[in-house]
């Protein structure tokens, strides 16, 4: 028996990950009849034929031998080796391989004696994307270390399992596009996003609206280009993210180039400082690398908190001497989570 089986046919993952399958793999760490397997198991000979067979045409077991079972001979088969690793493109196709796992886990947990080691950990942590990419491979070298090294005179076989999978949050808002009919929405999140000093009192929205310097990031609203997503909770509209395209001549503060769009953000009093905003930013980015954008702009004031979060998002001041404030995050460089650990907010130069 080989110490490891590396698969890279994604196709013998439901294959191995089917529970009754599963329990024939596990129980032919020794080699057995599909005879002596269905009499451990309590399951009849001729609902096992097929699954050996599966196992088998994947690589995962093969026949070992033939012995005599009365007046008939019976193969015999055996796992192809002790451990099984997949590379590759790994799909389960909406299977749930924890099933399988979980009930070997189980079993080993309630045997085991007094005196051996065994352990359950099992924890909810709050990172990025990147954070967890780097957390699964640091697991999987922690894993590897003691998985394929030769194992020591009196060594015991140990279950170990290394499982990473992001949760769905049973609070977060849920984020779609601007309706055409939802401008006015629009109107009144930019009117928001202007009036974020709270001992500053603001002209009249039609008044602010119609300036110049505003009304560019409105009117005309539905030109090529002109993104806007909605947070919404309850059936009820609570923030919005929106970017559009200006030119030389017509433009916001925040505006670098004709190629890189404008972000604007605002969330409604009530729902800030609750990760909404986070939310919308990062569906922002996610939607613009989708229409293979590479770098979004935006221009805050001195003093604004929010400033705290563009900069954990990867955005960094543009040509910060001029006073406008504004800011650049390069999508191409950053994934999404925002910069990378360890990474300087250094600044960015332009044209």
């Amino acid at each position: 028996m080989r110490d490891e089986l590396v698969i890279t046919d994604p196709a013998a993952i439901p294959v191995l990950f089917d529970p009754l399958r599963h329990r024939v793999f596990r129980m032919l760490r020794r080699p057995k009849s599909i005879r002596e397997i269905g009499a451990e198991l309590g399951v009849r000979s001729d609902r096992l034929y097929y699954h050996v067979n599966q196992l088998a045409q994947h690589g995962l077991i093969r026949q070992v031998g033939i012995q005599k079972a009365g007046r008939h001979s019976e193969r015999v088969f055996a796992r192809t080796s002790a451990q099984v690793a997949f590379q590759g493109d790994v799909n389960l196709g909406g299977l749930n391989p924890l099933t399988a796992i979980a009930s070997e886990l189980g079993e080993s947990l309630t045997e085991a004696r007094p005196d051996d080691v065994a352990s359950v950990s099992y924890h909810h942590a709050k990172i990025t994307q990147e954070q967890a990419s780097e957390l699964s491979e640091r697991l999987r070298q922690l894993i590897g270390e003691y998985v394929q090294s030769e194992a020591p005179p009196g060594a015991q076989t140990f279950a170990v399992l290394g499982a990473l999978a992001p949760l769905p949050e049973l609070d977060a808002p849920k984020i779609r596009d601007l309706r055409p009919d939802e401008i006015g929405f629009l109107r009144e999140m930019l009117y928001t996003a202007l009036a974020w000093r709270p001992d500053a009192v603001l002209p009249a929205i039609e008044w602010v609206l119609a300036h110049p310097q505003v009304s560019v990031f409105h009117e005309g609203w539905g030109r090529p280009g002109d993104t806007a997503l909605v947070a919404e909770e309850d059936g009820r509209r609570i923030g919005l993210v929106w970017y559009r395209l200006f030119t030389a001549e017509s433009h916001g503060e925040g505006f670098v180039d004709e190629w890189t769009p404008e972000l604007a953000i605002a969330v409604v009093e009530g729902h800030r400082g609750k990760g909404i905003g986070r939310r919308l930013m990062e569906a922002a980015h996610d939607r613009a690398r989708a229409d293979r954008i590479a770098r979004l702009s935006l221009s805050v004031d001195e003093g604004n908190p929010a400033r705290r979060l563009y900069e954990s998002l990867g955005y960094v001041d543009y040509k910060s001497e001029d006073g406008r404030g504004r800011m650049v995050v390069d999508l191409e460089r950053h994934p999404r989570g925002g910069r990378r650990r360890g990474e300087p907010p250094g600044p960015v130069g332009g044209a």
